[in-house]
């Protein structure tokens, strides 16, 4: 016999109680009534009670990072035809570091948009011109950091791997009011930007230069190959560092149903 769905108002109610009761309730909430708490959960978030606003504010992350883990799973997955790069790479960053603030990874990606000069014309040239002024530095994706991956990490610090750094770059041309559509290749394990109006290039390894591309053998990467590619080289990296928690978090994501049924003990739960 199936248990009774407690209703809405007795869990909301339950928030005021001890934690381990609270923590069942929001378990509850998060599972049959997610889609119905907005407005709830602002009301509470300005109420008198502390605890309920504390607790208001926890469950609405939940539910913000459970969003976010969904809609990274349809682009990645080709669910999701219309998303923005600048978004899936700032969803991928708070998935990761949950903890950080929204608004302050936001504003990173805010002002590197602003610094972009009005007045250029959004082409490869001036593209790479630009983050070379920002002295951004660019690392091989082997390297064993998944700071290298995550952009408010990579804005902070200047440093990013090479696939990031593409996957920023072609993002930044496309919210630019302008709208050009750089394209990212891959030729012998590394990646470049390309210009195909032009057929020229960006070597972001090599201190974003911009030269004509002279070989043929390449492929192109699309945004949701980028962000599976990005996705699997943390996912290897939350693996060796048997980090449990980051191992099942993107291996949901990039799995076509979800499941971790597949993957070894003990990450897909069973011997």
């Amino acid at each position: 016999m199936s248990k009774k769905v407690p209703p809405l108002d007795a869990l909301i109610k339950l928030l005021n109680d001890e934690d381990d009761i609270a923590r069942a309730a929001m378990v509850q909430l998060l599972k049959h009534y997610a889609f119905e708490l907005d407005n709830i959960l602002l009301q509470l978030q300005e109420c008198d009670n502390e605890l309920l606003r504390k607790r208001s504010h926890q469950l609405q992350a939940l539910i913000n990072f459970k969003q976010r883990r969904r809609h990274l799973g349809k682009v990645i997955k080709r669910d999701e035809s219309e998303f923005f790069l600048s978004d899936c790479l700032f969803e991928l960053h708070l998935l990761w570091y949950e903890k950080d603030s929204p608004t302050e990874v936001a504003e990173l990606y805010s002002e590197l948009y602003r610094k972009f000069p009005v007045e250029s014309e959004v082409n490869l040239v001036n593209i790479a011109a630009f983050f070379k002024e920002q002295q951004f530095v660019a690392l091989p994706n082997s390297t064993a950091n998944c700071d290298l991956f995550m952009l408010g990490a990579v804005l902070d610090s200047g440093y990013g791997a090479n696939v990031f750094f593409c996957a920023l770059a072609q993002a930044l041309a496309l919210d630019l009011p302008s709208c050009s559509k750089l394209q990212v290749l891959l030729y012998q394990h590394r990646f470049f930007l390309y210009e195909s109006a032009t057929n020229l290039i960006c070597d972001v390894l090599n201190h974003w230069e911009v030269r004509q591309k002279d070989f043929k053998d390449y492929t192109i990467f699309d945004s949701s190959q980028l962000l599976r590619y990005i996705g699997a080289i943390c996912f290897s990296n939350a693996v060796h560092d048997d980090a449990f928690r980051y191992v099942q978090i993107l291996g949901e994501i990039l799995s076509e149903n979800n499941s971790l049924k597949n993957l070894p003990y003990p990450y897909c739960g069973m011997k």
